[in-house]
C-alpha cells in the first residue's frame, strides 16, 4: 500500500465513524461529506494536491537541494583550517642515526652526545639491513587568503542551491497544474453526468406521466412512441456520461497514483473565477427545480452564503514559469561565480605541524613546524582562462534563456486573462440561455399535455435547453480553467 492510498484509507475510516463532525476537526486535510446527506465524500482539489505532492519525485527534489546545500557547506569549508594527525612507519637501509660526543665535532661545544645520520659502505657487513624509522604527527593547514577565489565558490555553490530549489517548484508547480487539469476534467464529466441523470430522471417522469393518461384513455398508445424514443437516448447519453466520468477519475487516480475509492469531486471549483459582483446572478434563475443555473450549485456554497475560494496552493503555468525565470536567473549568477573562482588567484596560507620521529626504539626526537607562505600561480598554458570565458558564455546562454521565459510568462499571462474574460462572459450568456430555454421548455411541456404542442416541438425545446445546459457547464469549466492558469 502507498503512502497516498494509506491516507485515503484514514480518511474513509474518519468519515464512517460515528461522529463524523469530530474526526474532521480532528483531521483538517480529511475529505469533507457533500452537504445534504446521502452523498459520496467529497474530495477538494487541495486535498488532491496534497496527495499530489509525494512520492519518489519530491523525494527526488528534496535530494537533490540536500546536495546542493551539502556542496555549499564544502565550498565554505576551504575558508576554514585544516586539522589532521598524520603517522607512518617505514623500513630502509642507510641513514642510520650515530651517536657521538658534541665535543669531538666541536671543541667548542658544550658537552653532551648529539645524532648524526650516516649511511655504510656497500662492503660493510651492515649496509644491507634495514632501519625502522617511525613518525607521528599533528598538522593544521589554514588557507587565510585567497584574493575571492573560495568567496566566488561558495556564491556559485549558494546559487546552484537557489536554483536547486527554484527547479523544484517549479516541478511542483507543473506536476499541480496537470493535476488541476485532470480535477477540473473529472469535475466536468461528473457535473455532465449529473445533468444526464436530470434529464432521464425528468424524462421518465414525463412518460411515466403520459403512459397513466394512456391506461385511462385519455390519449392513444401512438402518444407515447416520441417520449419512449427520447428516454432510450437519454439512457444512452448517461451511459455514455458515465463511461467518460470513470475514463476522468482514472486519469486523476493516475496522476495522483492511488485509488479514489468512494469519492466524489467539489464541484464548488466551477464558481472560481466568476466576476467579483453579484449582480449577474439574480438575472439567471432557472424555473422548475432545474439547479444546473451558474449561481445555484446544490450544496457548493458556505453555510455563510458566500463562494468557497479555491486552495491557497500555486500550481499555475504562471507559478512554474517564475519559478523556471528565478533558476535561470540563480544558474547564470552561479556561472558568474564560478567563472570567478576558476581565475588563477595568489593563496596565502599559514601550516603549523607538531609530533614526534624516531629510528628504532633506542632515539625518539620532538617535531615541530610553523609556516607562513604565499603561492602564486604564474602559467596553467591557458586552462584558467579558458574555463572562465566558458562559464561566462555559459552566463550570457543562460540570461538569454531568462529573457525568452519572462516574454513567455507574459504571453501567458495575456492569454489566460483573455480566456477567463471570454469564459466568464460566455457563462453569463448560457445561464441566461438555460433560462430561456427552460421557460419555453415548461410552456411546450404544458401545451403538448393539452393537445396544443406537437411532439417534434417537444423534442426541439428539450434538445435546445440540453444544448443550453451544455454550453453553460462548457463556459464554467473554460472559466475554472483559465482561473486556475493564472
Amino acid at each position: 500500500m502507498t503512502g497516498a492510498e494509506a491516507i485515503l484509507l484514514g480518511w474513509v475510516f474518519a468519515q464512517a465513524g460515528g461522529a463524523a463532525g469530530a474526526a474532521a476537526a480532528a483531521e483538517p486535510g480529511a475529505p469533507r461529506s457533500e452537504a445534504g446527506g446521502g452523498r459520496g465524500r467529497v474530495l477538494s482539489l487541495s486535498e488532491a494536491r496534497t496527495l499530489a505532492l509525494g512520492g519518489e519525485a519530491a523525494e527526488a527534489a528534496r535530494a537533490r537541494i540536500r546536495a546542493a546545500a551539502a556542496r555549499v557547506e564544502l565550498a565554505r569549508s576551504r575558508r576554514r583550517p585544516q586539522l589532521e594527525v598524520r603517522a607512518d612507519v617505514s623500513a630502509s637501509p642507510g641513514g642510520e642515526l650515530l651517536e657521538i660526543q658534541a665535543d669531538d665535532l666541536d671543541p667548542d661545544a658544550e658537552p653532551g652526545s648529539v645524532f648524526i645520520s650516516g649511511t655504510r659502505d656497500i662492503d660493510q657487513a651492515r649496509a644491507a639491513i634495514p632501519l625502522v624509522r617511525y613518525r607521528s604527527e599533528l598538522a593544521l593547514d589554514w588557507n587565510l587568503f585567497d584574493f575571492g577565489k573560495t568567496g566566488a565558490a561558495i556564491d556559485a555553490a549558494e546559487a546552484v542551491r537557489g536554483a536547486q530549489k527554484a527547479s523544484a517548484r517549479a516541478d511542483q508547480a507543473e506536476r499541480l497544474h496537470t493535476v488541476d487539469a485532470a480535477y477540473v476534467a473529472w469535475v466536468a464529466a461528473w457535473e455532465q453526468t449529473r445533468l444526464e441523470r436530470q434529464g432521464l430522471d425528468r424524462l421518465e417522469a414525463r412518460l411515466e406521466s403520459l403512459e397513466g393518461r394512456v391506461r385511462v384513455g385519455l390519449l392513444p398508445e401512438s402518444a407515447l412512441g416520441a417520449s419512449r424514443a427520447e428516454v432510450a437516448a437519454a439512457r444512452l447519453r448517461l451511459a455514455e456520461s458515465e463511461q467518460l466520468r470513470d475514463q476522468a477519475r482514472l486519469r486523476l487516480e493516475r496522476e495522483l497514483r492511488t485509488r479514489l475509492p468512494a469519492f466524489e469531486p467539489d464541484r464548488s471549483v466551477l464558481e472560481w473565477g466568476k466576476a467579483a459582483s453579484a449582480s449577474s446572478a439574480g438575472r439567471s434563475q432557472i424555473v422548475a427545480n432545474e439547479d444546473t443555473e451558474e449561481n445555484q450549485e446544490d450544496g457548493t456554497k458556505s453555510a455563510a452564503g458566500t463562494e468557497p475560494g479555491p486552495p491557497n496552493v500555486t500550481g499555475a503555468p504562471i507559478d512554474s514559469i517564475d519559478a523556471r525565470v528565478r533558476a535561470v536567473r540563480a544558474r547564470a549568477e552561479s556561472a558568474r561565480a564560478d567563472a570567478r573562482a576558476n581565475r588563477s588567484r595568489p593563496r596565502l596560507g599559514a601550516e603549523a605541524v607538531v609530533g614526534v620521529r624516531g629510528q628504532d626504539i633506542t632515539a625518539l626526537f620532538p617535531l615541530y613546524r610553523v609556516g607562513l607562505g604565499i603561492a602564486w600561480p604564474l602559467w596553467d598554458g591557458g586552462a584558467s582562462k579558458a574555463r572562465a570565458e566558458a562559464r561566462v558564455a555559459d552566463a550570457r546562454a543562460l540570461d538569454a534563456e531568462r529573457r525568452r521565459l519572462e516574454a513567455e510568462r507574459a504571453q501567458v499571462r495575456r492569454q489566460h486573462d483573455l480566456s477567463l474574460r471570454h469564459a466568464r462572459r460566455r457563462a453569463r450568456l448560457a445561464a441566461e440561455w438555460v433560462r430561456v430555454t427552460a421557460e419555453h421548455l415548461n410552456d411546450v411541456e404544458a401545451r403538448y399535455a393539452e393537445a396544443s404542442a406537437t411532439a417534434d416541438e417537444l423534442a426541439r425545446a428539450r434538445s435546445a435547453h440540453r444544448q443550453a445546459r451544455g454550453q453553460l457547464l462548457r463556459a464554467r469549466v473554460d472559466r475554472t480553467e483559465a482561473f486556475l492558469g493564472l
